[in-house]
């Protein structure tokens, strides 16, 4: 569906594994063509031509993990999230391996309430690092 929407464009387009996971986890109550008019709106979004999940999360999916068994309803291990006891938010695994450092700062970041202090000491940085790592990485920091 991405090399369709790239010739359609006439602009090369790629999709990362956190966009992936993402429309994954979405119930997708529609059919294909909401998808497509996901992915659609997604490459629009994406100036420099890669999608990642905040650009999916730009289009308006609500792309939360659901809550039932945490593991995206039978999905591949690495798409597991476990809950934090009492919380019902989903923690991601900061140590998996098959993040990239993007993800990992994102992941922190939310678990943490996007408080830069507290993920820094998720990831075991100081709030410099973690900063330094937002600005090089080009994370856009919600306000909670």
């Amino acid at each position: 569906m991405v090399n369709k929407i790239s010739n359609k464009q006439g602009r090369p387009l790629d999709i990362g594994d956190s966009a992936i996971r993402a429309l994954m986890h979405h119930g997708w109550p529609g059919n294909v063509r909401e998808l497509e008019n996901c992915m659609e709106r997604a490459a629009i979004l994406s100036a420099d031509g890669h999608i990642d999940q905040q650009v999916i999360r730009l289009t308006g999916l609500d792309s939360q993990f659901p809550a039932d068994d945490g593991c995206g309803g039978g999905r591949d291990a690495k798409f597991c999230v476990s809950t934090a006891a009492g919380s019902g938010k989903p923690k991601a695994d900061l140590n998996d391996p098959d993040l990239d450092e993007r993800e990992r700062v994102i992941a922190a970041l939310e678990e943490a309430g996007w408080v830069q202090a507290k993920a820094a000491r998720l990831l075991n940085m100081t709030p410099r690092q973690i900063a330094y790592r937002i600005q090089i990485l080009n994370i856009q920091v919600r306000q909670i």
